[in-house]
């Protein structure tokens, strides 16, 4: 169930707009949630974490609560060394 939460997840968040993990869990795909009637608030946060270890979610203080951004792709260096040539 992690990697497929953890893709649930990606999927869900979004690049501009903060989510806390109410809308997270809100927002994650009905037939999903259907055919995993286990998911837990705990399972939400330790995936989020593991995401944000893996630098592919950003956690962000607002109004005094947690929300989560996804982080844009890094490019790599080689890309940005061919175009100042």
């Amino acid at each position: 169930m992690s990697e497929s939460l953890k893709h649930e997840i990606l999927l869900t968040l979004s690049f501009f707009e903060p989510m806390t993990l109410e809308k997270i869990f809100l927002e994650i795909d009905r037939d999903y949630v259907i055919a995993n009637p286990e998911l837990k608030t705990e399972d939400l946060i330790k995936t989020l974490k593991k995401l944000e270890r893996s630098k592919k979610v950003k956690k962000i203080m607002k109004n005094q609560e947690h929300t989560w951004t996804k982080n844009y792709p890094k490019r790599p260096w080689w890309k940005n060394f061919r175009f100042k040539f």
